[in-house]
């Protein structure tokens, strides 16, 4: 498959299947991303989040990768269930964190109240822009009334398409605010952070904790 890094809305990225583009990397890259990104610390966003989750509540990990944020959920506690895209990256996750994991997109999302929380760190930003809405309405579709939502995406402008396949579609903080409002959800907390792997300490990430309140 040909690699562009044309915009996403131009005529050359058009005619590639972006979705595709993005689960053929990680399913050819598996080993390598879990490799990169499993070490990383997450601890100051995982205080963040927890203490807005029931203790023991049930988490869903929205693109669970390497399944390190998994691993992390059940060591305090929680029930944490995993879903990727990427079947080489569920097999990775599962194996990794002991927590059940399943090959679904997050375009079909279909969980129905069953959830306490969702945790969807930096899988949302492999969304269209007119994608985002109709994911994040299936995720609040799975929080019980009162669950809490983290989301993070990286700060920028417009969508790209990476040389090595990968889309990404990136947001000010305003209009990643009204999203997650027009989903339903209240936003609870915004803040802006570094990306903690020293090799990509230029990115800058928006995190949000919304809360479903219908």
């Amino acid at each position: 498959m040909k690699k562009t890094n044309a915009p996403a809305n131009s005529a050359a990225a058009d005619a590639i299947d972006l979705q595709t583009s993005t689960l053929d990397y990680y399913e050819a890259h598996a080993r390598e991303y879990f490799d990169r990104t499993v070490r990383a610390d997450l601890s100051a966003l995982y205080d963040a989040f927890l203490k807005h989750v029931r203790p023991g509540g049930r988490i869903l990990d929205a693109g669970c990768g390497s399944g390190r944020d998994l691993k992390a959920f059940r060591s305090r506690g929680f029930a944490a269930v995993g879903i990727d895209a990427a079947e080489a990256l569920v097999a990775l996750a599962q194996e990794f964190s002991g927590a059940p994991c399943f090959k679904i997109r997050l375009e079909d999302v279909d969980f129905n109240r069953e959830f306490d929380a969702v945790w969807a760190c930096a899988s949302l930003l492999h969304l269209r822009k007119t994608e985002m809405l109709p994911v994040l309405q299936r995720l609040r579709r799975s929080l019980v009334e009162d669950g809490v939502l983290f989301a993070s995406v990286q700060i920028g402008e417009g969508e790209h398409l990476s040389p090595d396949g990968r889309f990404f579609a990136y947001y000010d903080p305003d209009e990643l605010l009204r999203i997650v409002e027009a989903s339903g959800m209240t936003v609870e907390e915004r803040w802006i952070s570094e990306d903690t792997l020293v090799s990509r300490r230029t990115i800058r990430w928006i995190n949000v904790i919304a809360r479903n309140n219908a």
